[in-house]
């Protein structure tokens, strides 16, 4: 429906295209990963290499999984020397670089309880990606989960290019509805908020959610995500230059340093635009004019396999905490080395109700 090229499996074993083994098959690519996942821990192993049980009742970990595997896709089409021929993975429960993701001493406990009451800021792509791990899980009642959905846009064509919900013919509607349209569809119960999250903006404690999912791109937004009051606050950035746009973080507030201090006014001024890199260099020599450039350097970059490894920390972050463990404050990953990740535990965290009902 998405506009693929379905090949017969022995073509596809002769072509030499990256492939993606999903379970088990008699017939292997030429050169590929195969996706694999066990309780809370995901990630992806050479054609040869030894997989998990690939049973978990942890619905993100299988789909970050999956999205490391369109990640390692990628990074094999554009040569990397390591693509395709390394593990690369990560627990949920320990995302730590200093937990082995292969081995259980890095797992939590099977998943008891999901999250039945969320206020979602930002419907693009972050918000969209942890929209869709969410709807993943096996609720047991989705009537009873209510999703109140924050977004002052509408869908554009970057929308969908980049937003795993969005489908053709959702252009130019406000995010909130066209989200809303496939929540609903799902058996969601979704609530429309489309006024600006601003400084004036509160919680009401007797009927809105204790959770919020920011995963917004506006500084001043991301600033403000403590000030209405909500106990529990999972927020998520990535990257958007061509440097740095497989690099992702994830907080967690309350925390040591608030949300202002870490966004508030003048904590990132941009730079400007380095064009001695090399390509731009190269464009240049060809005859590019100095503004042209300019607007090149600048120019937003996003891969959805990024946002889905983002939406799963997340989810992850709020799971967790209905498990009784404590969240991370942050945690700071590139895709290009996942390796050097790093996650530290956020202690600051106080008892609260977050909602919840019983997995399925």
């Amino acid at each position: 429906d998405l506009g693929a090229d379905l090949l017969v499996l022995g073509t596809l074993a002769r072509s030499g295209v990256a492939g993606v083994i999903i379970g088990n098959t008699a017939t292997m690519p030429q050169r590929g990963v195969a996706v694999t996942f066990e309780g809370w821990r995901g990630g992806i192993v050479p054609l040869s290499g030894a997989r998990l049980s690939d049973v978990t009742t942890v619905t993100p970990a299988a789909v970050l999984a999956g999205a490391l595997a369109a990640a390692e896709v990628f990074a094999m089409l554009r040569g990397e020397v390591e693509a395709g021929h390394r593990n690369l993975g990560l627990s949920l429960w320990r995302p730590d670089r200093s937990h082995d993701w292969t081995v259980a001493a890095g797992d939590g406990p099977a998943l008891a309880a999901l999250p039945n009451h969320l206020w979602i800021l930002g419907l693009g792509h972050l918000g969209q990606a942890f929209l869709w791990t969410l709807m993943l899980c096996p609720y047991s009642d989705r009537a009873a989960v209510r999703l109140v959905l924050q977004d002052t846009d509408e869908v554009t064509g970057s929308t969908d290019s980049t937003s795993i919900l969005t489908q053709e013919g959702m252009l130019g509607r406000r995010k909130t509805r066209a989200v809303a349209d496939v929540l609903d569809q799902q058996g969601f119960n979704t609530v429309l908020v489309e006024r600006p999250f601003d400084g004036g903006f509160r919680r009401r404690s007797e009927d809105d959610p204790a959770v919020l999912v920011c995963g917004v791109d506006n500084a001043l937004a991301r600033s403000q995500v403590e000030m209405p009051g909500f106990p529990f606050v999972v927020e998520a950035g990535i990257g958007a230059s061509a440097q740095d746009f497989r690099a992702l973080r994830v907080h967690t507030f309350p925390s040591p340093k608030s949300a202002a201090e870490m966004w508030g006014q003048g904590a990132h001024a941009r730079g400007a635009a380095d064009l001695s890199r090399p390509g731009y260099r190269r464009l240049s020599d060809a005859g590019s004019d100095i503004c042209g450039l300019t607007r090149l350097a600048e120019t937003a970059v996003g891969a959805p396999f990024v946002g889905a490894v983002a939406g799963c920390l997340m989810l992850a972050q709020v799971l967790r905490v209905l498990a009784g463990d404590f969240p991370d404050t942050l945690i700071d990953l590139d895709l290009r080395s996942i390796r050097s990740r790093r996650a530290v535990t956020n202690g600051r965290l106080t008892l609260f109700n977050p909602g919840f009902q019983p997995a399925a």
